[in-house]
C-alpha cells in the first residue's frame, strides 16, 4: 500500500503527544506502526486509514459534555477498544489524572505498538491492558485493576460496528461500569435510513454492523440508558472508506445511504 507522505495529515492537537518531533518523523513512525499492525492483525479501517493521526474522540460533538474541563482531573474514565491509545493519552494531556484512566484492547499487538508509537512505556505505565470486553471474567479483572468504584465515563469509540453479534453485551457492560449520571461516548458506523433495524453485512466470521439513529437508540435504551443523543455530521464516510468496506466485507453501498461515523453520547 503506497501512501504519499505529503498527503498524510496529522491533527495539530496531536503534535503535543510527540514533543520535539517533526510532522515527517511522526508520519514515518505511524507508517511503521501501521505496517506491523496490518501484518499481524485482521484488517481495520481505522488503522489502514491512519485515523489515529486524526483522533476522532475529540472531534465528537459531545466531547465537551462528557469531559468538562473543570471536572476532568476527577473523572474516572474507562475505554473499551483503546487500539494504540491515542484518546487516553490526549485526555491525560488535557488534564485527566493518570490514576483515573483505564483502557483495554483485545489485541496485544495494538497495545504494544501504542507504547512503541508514543515511546512512553515508562511515563504512561500500564494504563492500557490486554483484555476482551466479552470475557467471562471481565468485571473481576477490571475491579482487581481499577477498584470497585464505578466510572464517570466509558469510551467505546469505533467498537460497536466491529461486534455485530455482541452489541447487547457491550452496551450492558458499559452500563454496568458507569455510576448513576455517568456517560457512554463514542462513534460507530451508521447510515441515515429511517429504520429500527441495524444492517449487518460481511462474509463468514468477518462481519460488521451499520446502525441507524433509531436502531442505535433502541439498543442503548434497552440496557437502561436514559438519554441518548447522536450526530451524523462529525465524520461522513469518504469514498475510500466505502471502497475499503467493499473489499473486506463484500459491502454493497447501493443497499444503504448517508454513511457516517455517527457520534453518540448516552447517560445512565
Amino acid at each position: 500500500m503506497e501512501t504519499v507522505l505529503q498527503e498524510i495529515e496529522v491533527d495539530k492537537p496531536l503534535y503535543q503527544l510527540f514533543p520535539g518531533m517533526t510532522k515527517q518523523e511522526i508520519v514515518n513512525r505511524a507508517l511503521m506502526i501501521r505496517k506491523e499492525a496490518m501484518e499481524k492483525e485482521s484488517p481495520h479501517r481505522c488503522v489502514e486509514g491512519l485515523f489515529f493521526l486524526k483522533e476522532t474522540l475529540y472531534r465528537n460533538s459531545f466531547n465537551a459534555e462528557a469531559f468538562p474541563k473543570d471536572s476532568l482531573p476527577n473523572l474516572r474514565i474507562f475505554e473499551v477498544g483503546s487500539c494504540f491509545g491515542v484518546a487516553l493519552r490526549k485526555l491525560l494531556l488535557d488534564g485527566a489524572s493518570r490514576s483515573n484512566i483505564f483502557g483495554i484492547d483485545v489485541s496485544d499487538t495494538f497495545v504494544r505498538l501504542g507504547y512503541q508509537f508514543f515511546d512512553d512505556k515508562a511515563s504512561f505505565g500500564d494504563r492500557i491492558r490486554v483484555l476482551n470486553v466479552l470475557a467471562d471474567n471481565f468485571f473481576d479483572v477490571v475491579r482487581e485493576w481499577a477498584g470497585p468504584e464505578p466510572f464517570d465515563v466509558v469510551i467505546a469509540n469505533l467498537v460497536f460496528h466491529c461486534l455485530p453479534d455482541h452489541n447487547d453485551v457491550l452496551a450492558e457492560r458499559a452500563y454496568s461500569l458507569l455510576k448513576p449520571g455517568g456517560v457512554l461516548i463514542g462513534q460507530t458506523a451508521a447510515y441515515s435510513k429511517d429504520t429500527d433495524e441495524p444492517f449487518v453485512f460481511g462474509m463468514g466470521p468477518r462481519k460488521a454492523v451499520l446502525h441507524s439513529e433509531n436502531s442505535f437508540k433502541k439498543l442503548i435504551r434497552s440496557h437502561g440508558f436514559q438519554t441518548v443523543k447522536v450526530n451524523f455530521n462529525d465524520h461522513p464516510m469518504e469514498k475510500e472508506d466505502i471502497q475499503w468496506m467493499s473489499r473486506h466485507y463484500a459491502f454493497d453501498e447501493k443497499e444503504t445511504n448517508g454513511l457516517s461515523l455517527m457520534s453518540f453520547i448516552a447517560m445512565k
